[in-house]
Parts: structure tokens; sequence; C-alpha cells
């Protein structure tokens, strides 16, 4: 028999199965044996996700419509923009990050090849969001239809 064992992660705990211990996995094999309950909670969880991930999208189409205001009438250099939004998205990050996870343990340090990982992907997105607003200054964007 398996004990299940909580792995931390971002979004909460992983459950992974391990070898060394007696108790049972309390899954249930048949999709048929899952009580209402568990189901009510999937079907929760899934309208949670959809909703949120419909306020990620309306949010970054709000985003764009307004860099390309600020762009097109306000501020008229995107690089400048990106440059002065992205170190002011990073500081909110950071202190909302410190609020959320302050009970938490810090997580162990990241290695050499994790921390150039991050750097790359950073400064890729980085480029993509600065061209991306290049591009906004020269492109229309229908503010309705």
């Amino acid at each position: 028999p398996r004990k299940i064992q909580p792995y931390p992660s971002p979004g909460g705990y992983l459950r992974l199965i391990s070898d060394e211990s007696t108790e049972e996995s309390s899954t249930p094999r048949d999709p048929r044996d899952v009580e209402p309950a568990a189901q009510w909670r999937l079907a929760n969880k899934a309208g949670q996700v959809f909703i949120f991930t419909s306020m990620w999208w309306c949010s970054a189409i709000l985003v764009i419509l307004q860099i390309k205001e600020v762009v097109s009438f306000l501020f008229p250099f995107p690089f400048a923009l990106t440059a002065m939004v992205q170190p002011t998205t990073a500081v909110c990050a950071f202190l909302l990050a410190k609020m959320v996870h302050a009970k938490r343990a810090a997580p162990p340090p990241l290695q050499p090849h994790e921390m150039l990982y991050v750097a790359f992907i950073g400064t890729v997105q980085g480029f993509e969001i600065g061209l991306t607003n290049k591009a906004l200054e020269y492109l229309s964007v229908a503010g309705r239809t």
C-alpha cells in the first residue's frame, strides 16, 4: 500500500504517491463511485478556472487598449513606457507575494542553471512586451465596432 504525501507547489499542494507507507489512496477508481459532493467541488473548481481565465483575457484586452491610447496620444515613447511599467509591475508583484506568502517557508534557492532560465525567459518577455508596445504605435486598434 502507498501513502499520499503532500508536496509544496506554487498553487498549493500536489499529491504524490510514495511506496514507503501503508495508507491507501482515497481516490476512487471508477468515475461512477465519485460522491455528488466531490462532483460539485470539481464543477466549482472548473467554474472558478473559467471565471479567472475570462477575467485575465478581458484585462489583457483592456491593457492593450490603454497602452495604445497612451502611446498614441499621451506619451509617444513605447520603449520608455515599457521600461517604466515593467519595473513598477515587478515591485507590485514582489510586495504582493511577500504579503500573501509571509507565513510560508522559504523555497529552496535557485540553482545557477535555473537562474539562467529565469533570466532568459524574462529577457525574451521584456523584448516581446516592448516590441508589442512599439507595434501599437503604428497599428490601428478598434475601440468599438
